[in-house]
């Protein structure tokens, strides 16, 4: 039904510190009426206010009974006593500056060169850092071991593309192409398996690198990880990886940036579609975030993607809809939205296990090249489908599943990012 991830992630692992560890194409206006100071009574938070739950179990069906959603989520809401501001963003491009703290962080101890290609040699060649552009539109890191060969022990590379601005940073020895999470790769004690590096301390290494080049970018999920030693069909179950003793495992984790201390949302969703958008209203563009694995070996994997320029407050305080009042939406437009492929799909299995308040980045209305950050609920979980002519499994494990509008009860397609 979407296209295949790079990244599965099973959530087991989700540590406390890290979270506090209508018509959808028409836009949100973020013209809203604020709180008024009466509507919080003194010393009530707001998830009191919103009547927000620890956690949800029910079970919802399309009206065909074909689709079933089960429901069985913790609610996770930060703790706000405050207000909650809607803001706009712009995309912007890597600094030099940027660029070489990243490689400086994810390189660790390991040297490296600066280095581009040379057509008139046919090869790699060394970029002195003074000739580096303050706006570097493309550059390429290797180690200085094979620093000449097409893959080099170590490589970082950054890549600019209007909206699709990325640094990128691979340890080629270790893995084998993409990283999976997995429950096969956790134990019950929160450790990743065949590994002697603790949760406690991949995460103080994590942030440490991490703060290295965007210090205003927060830990939002933990996850374990494991090398994919060439396995391309990441829609199998974690049963058929087929891991070893042998194979590298570590930790992932996953950043984005707080406003008004409220995290942005992860999740597995890229804005990325752009077919069938009247005038390409909806152009493709990453979300900001930072993605890192880390095992015993060090860092394995690294993705910083689009960093945003912070622009002006819309509205200092919105009024948010109340939990109950989510839920009832949500309740009718899962299965509504599931059962649009109970022709080719039976049945359609949709397991909500996280249930998630935060920010995150759509499209201003009537303005396609402007963003806003406005307060939403992300349903989180598993979707399989199986095709009902082979049999075979759609499944998609800990994906997206829905997001609704935080104050206008609207949903929100993060693939198009509106």
């Amino acid at each position: 039904m979407k296209k295949q991830l790079a990244i599965i992630l099973s959530g087991a692992l989700l540590l406390g510190s890290l979270y506090g560890c209508g018509d959808s194409g028409s836009g949100f206006s973020g013209k809203t009426t604020a709180y008024e100071e009466s509507e919080l009574a003194e010393g009530t938070d707001l998830r009191t206010a919103l009547h927000v739950p620890d956690s949800v179990k029910e079970t919802w069906h399309s009206n065909s009974g074909v689709t079933v959603v089960t429901v069985n989520a913790p609610v996770y809401f930060p703790a706000i006593n405050s207000s909650v501001p809607t803001l706009e963003v712009t995309l912007r491009d890597m600094q030099k500056k940027e660029a070489l703290e990243f490689a400086e962080a994810v390189f660790e101890e390991n040297p490296y060169y600066c280095v581009k290609y040379d057509k008139q040699s046919n090869s790699l060649k060394r970029l002195p850092e003074d000739k580096i552009p303050e706006i570097p539109y493309e550059l390429h890191f290797y180690s200085e071991e094979k620093m000449d060969e097409e893959r080099a022990v170590y490589a970082a590379e950054l890549s600019s593309f209007p909206g699709n601005v990325k640094m990128e940073f691979q340890h080629r020895t270790t893995v084998s192409g993409f990283v999976y999470c997995g429950e096969t790769a956790l134990q019950s004690n929160g450790w990743a398996k065949n590994t002697s590096l603790s949760p406690e301390e991949a995460r103080t290494k994590a942030d440490q690198i991490v703060k290295h080049f965007a210090p205003y970018m927060e830990c939002v999920e933990m996850n374990a990880a494991v090398g994919s030693n060439g396995q391309d069909d990441i829609s199998k179950n974690d049963s058929e990886l087929h891991l070893t003793d042998a194979d590298t495992q570590g930790y992932i984790f996953h950043y984005s940036r707080p406003y008004a201390s409220i995290p942005t949302t992860y999740t597995n969703e890229e804005c990325s579609e752009t077919e069938g958008n009247p005038d390409g209203y909806a152009p493709s563009c990453y979300y900001e975030s930072v993605m890192l694995v880390l095992s015993e070996n060090g860092v394995e994997w690294v993705q910083w993607k689009q960093p945003y320029k912070m622009g002006d407050i819309l509205n200092e305080n919105v009024k948010l809809m109340s939990f109950d009042e989510i839920k009832d939406i949500a309740m009718k437009m899962i299965p509504l939205k599931y059962a649009s492929s109970e022709t080719y799909y039976n049945p359609n299995e949709v397991s909500i296990d996280r249930i998630k308040f935060g920010y995150t980045r759509v499209l201003m209305k009537d303005a396609p090249t402007r963003y806003m950050i406005i307060p939403v609920w992300d349903f989180i979980g598993t979707y399989d489908s199986p095709v009902k002519a082979s049999g075979d499994s759609g499944k998609e494990i800990n994906g997206w599943i829905f997001t609704i509008n935080a104050v206008d009860g609207t949903s929100i397609d993060r693939e198009y990012g509106y």
